[in-house]
Order: structure tokens, then C-alpha cells, then sequence
């Protein structure tokens, strides 16, 4: 998707809420910034979606995007937050249909994840709520980086073994499949 960035300096003695809203998407993705977050009486925040160096998900982890990935920094180089943000992520289901438009991702199993770089690999975060109605997933986090929106992959057919193949109707073998 296209990269956008949205930056805007945040006070450390107000709520805050930055908002960047793509204009494909019917959404907006949201950092939600409480009083008392920051280390500094004020920084700027900086909010990337679809951000070029974004790594993507270990396929061993079999998760299916929800085609969202933000990075939130900080101008101060504060990572951790003195309180919990809430980050906001959007998906496009125009069919609601349950599944997210352009994947096979079930929206009612998005959760958002947290890339950690310690790993190398992206984490699920405590706690998601997807709100189907207004088509988001939020989470509260103590830290700021890389966010996705991801659903485990539905099924993982690569260890079904199909039985009999051929099934070859009428012979004689039990082998090639048996009427009942």
C-alpha cells in the first residue's frame, strides 16, 4: 500500500489522539496518547503506515495480514510510555462477509501484533477487541514500534492425506475405496 506518515507534537499533560487516514480506506488508524505518557513535557510523535522497512511475519508464524502495518515513534527516542496508549487499526470488509477484502483472514480473529526486534519475529499483543461494527481492532501497549493486523492463517491443509486416491469406484480393491 501507499506509505503515509502523520506527524504532530504531543503534550505530556493532555489526552491526545493523532489520526491518519488513508483516502482509499473508509478508516482511520489511531494512536490514542494519555496524559502522563511521555518522559518529555512534549516530542512529536510520528505515525507511518505501510512503512517501507516494515519486516514481514516469519512464515512459520502462518498468520494472514489484515492489511495494516504502522510504526509509531517518538521524537525523544522514548519507546517504552510512562501509561498505556490505545492503538487503533482499520480493516476493509465492504461485504461483511467476516472476512477481511483481499485475504482470507477471519476479521472476528485479528489481533494486533508488535514487531520485537530482541526475536526477530512479531508478537501478539494482551488483549485485542475487534469491534465489528465500526470494522477495528484496538489494543492498549506500553511501548511504541512497529503494530500489525493479523489473523492465524484459517486452516493448514499441508499435513491432510487425502484417502483412498485414486478412488476408483466398482473394482475389486478394499485399497482404491469400498462402497458402504
Amino acid at each position: 500500500g501507499t506509505v503515509l506518515e502523520k506527524q504532530e507534537t504531543v503534550f505530556d499533560s493532555v489526552d491526545q489522539t493523532v489520526s491518519l487516514a488513508p483516502q482509499d480506506r473508509q478508516c482511520s488508524v489511531q494512536v490514542v496518547l494519555p496524559s502522563g505518557a511521555l518522559a518529555s513535557s512534549a516530542t512529536t510523535v510520528t505515525v507511518t503506515l505501510n512503512p517501507p522497512l516494515a519486516p514481514q511475519p516469519d512464515p512459520s508464524q502462518k498468520l494472514e495480514s489484515g492489511g495494516q502495518v504502522i510504526e509509531v515513534s517518538l521524537g525523544n527516542g522514548q519507546t517504552q510510555l510512562e501509561t498505556a496508549a490505545t492503538i487503533i487499526l482499520c480493516y476493509i470488509d465492504e461485504n461483511n462477509d467476516g472476512v477481511a477484502d483481499g485475504t482470507f483472514a477471519l476479521t472476528e480473529k485479528f489481533s494486533v501484533y508488535a514487531y520485537d526486534a530482541t526475536l526477530g519475529r512479531w508478537v501478539k499483543e494482551a488483549a485485542s477487541f475487534v469491534n465489528s461494527g465500526a470494522k477495528t481492532v484496538s489494543v492498549t501497549t506500553m511501548h511504541f514500534s512497529y503494530f500489525g493486523l493479523f489473523a492465524p492463517a484459517a486452516v493448514d491443509l499441508s499435513n491432510i492425506l487425502m484417502y483412498p486416491n485414486p478412488f476408483v469406484p466398482g473394482d475389486s480393491s478394499d485399497d482404491n475405496g469400498k462402497p458402504y
